[in-house]
């Protein structure tokens, strides 16, 4: 399988509502968009905010699977990401807020 991943420091995540709505886009949770920002290959991913933090977990799994691996069918990016995003947890893992640092 030979997939060119897109470097992490060009990815940029939106904690929002899709800023845009497509025919059967109409009611995601999360979405992954490429996009160029001059020839740098970038990116975008939206997970709305009004989820659980769980659901999040997997959500953002799910659109990174879709990131790195474009081939793969709708049905193994939701079976990695079921499978990726409940191992996390199981594991501990959750959002950390940041501390906004005081000039």
């Amino acid at each position: 399988m030979s997939t060119t991943l897109v470097n992490p420091y060009n990815i940029i995540l939106f904690n929002s509502k899709i800023p845009f709505i497509r025919g059967k886009y109409k009611n995601c949770i999360g979405l992954m968009e490429p996009f160029k920002d001059g020839e740098v290959e970038c990116i975008a991913i939206w997970v709305h905010p009004e989820i659980s933090e769980k659901n999040k977990l997997n959500t953002t799994t799910h659109e990174s699977i879709h990131a790195a691996y474009p081939e793969l069918t709708e049905q193994q990016v939701i079976d990695g990401a079921d499978l990726i995003a409940e191992v996390l947890w199981k594991s501990g893992y959750r959002k950390v807020k940041s501390k906004k640092v005081k000039k």
